[in-house]
């Protein structure tokens, strides 16, 4: 990353995890790795997923060297009962039901009020929020705060889907050639794969929600300051490469990031 420890002392960091497992464990990692190197590092969560944080972080702030800065949460009130879901029922992982998917899409996307107050009373110098929280980008430039995207899924996957989106090699297939495989193009290697490995969403379905989410990510993604990506240059170099000078955006490789968990315990 590149941080001194005397420019990390005067930055103060919000972490905004989305809230999910697999979402919220990298992401307190890295926020850990930042309040490693000095910097002032919160993190942003509802109550129900403060009580999977909070302990973790405890761990983390009694067993830091004394050039960390602790490491605060600051929680906000989660909208179960305005999205139609169960009291409590606050993370990915606590749907009782697969049905319920739009429901928490939508209370996630209610967190936008919050999220604004907590800008304006704790002003921090930047915010990392997740790339299915977009919606965040354009809260935080209204305030003038950069807003870095999280990515937990590496830079293959991120070319892969931005040469997918722009090419639309699908297009160009005959009916009779869907069952087969064709080269995804645009990429640094020779890559195949079959039409069938791409999901299609309909309106009737939970994933219509999601692809909601997704066509407002690829919106605003390319316009917030840079992409945080929990990946190392030596896995994946020809895609981190690409990443940057084809493609054309910021990104830093912060990971594995599991190995700061592994450190802290």
């Amino acid at each position: 990353m590149g941080l001194t420890a005397k420019w990390a002392s005067d930055l103060h960091m919000l972490f905004f995890p989305y809230m999910a497992q697999g979402h919220m464990l990298p992401m307190i990692d890295m926020a850990k790795v930042f309040s490693s190197h000095g910097a002032t590092v919160t993190i942003l969560t509802t109550p129900a997923n403060s009580l999977i944080i909070g302990p973790v972080i405890d761990r983390f702030n009694s067993s830091s060297s004394s050039s960390s800065s602790p490491v605060s949460i600051h929680v906000i009130p989660f909208p179960s009962a305005a999205a139609g879901l169960p009291p409590g029922c606050e993370n990915r992982s606590f749907l009782p039901s697969e049905s319920l998917r739009p429901n928490f899409y939508r209370a996630i996307s209610l967190l936008r009020l919050p999220f604004d107050q907590v800008l304006r009373s704790l002003r921090p110098d930047a915010v990392v929020t997740d790339m299915f929280m977009p919606w965040t980008y354009q809260v935080a430039t209204d305030h003038g705060i950069p807003r870095l995207v999280f990515d937990g899924t590496g830079f293959f996957s991120r070319c892969a889907e931005e040469a997918f989106s722009r090419l639309r090699p699908l297009d160009s297939l005959p009916p009779e050639s869907r069952s087969e495989a064709f080269i995804h193009p645009g990429l640094p290697h020779r890559i195949e794969m079959l039409p069938s490995q791409f999901l299609e969403f309909s309106s009737e379905t939970p994933m219509a929600a999601f692809d909601e989410i997704n066509r407002l990510r690829k919106e605003v993604d390319p316009k917030s300051y840079g992409t945080i990506v929990n990946s190392f240059y030596e896995l994946e170099p020809d895609y981190v490469d690409h990443y940057r000078k084809v493609i054309g955006r910021k990104a830093w490789h912060v990971g594995p990031l599991a190995l700061q968990r592994e450190q802290s315990r």
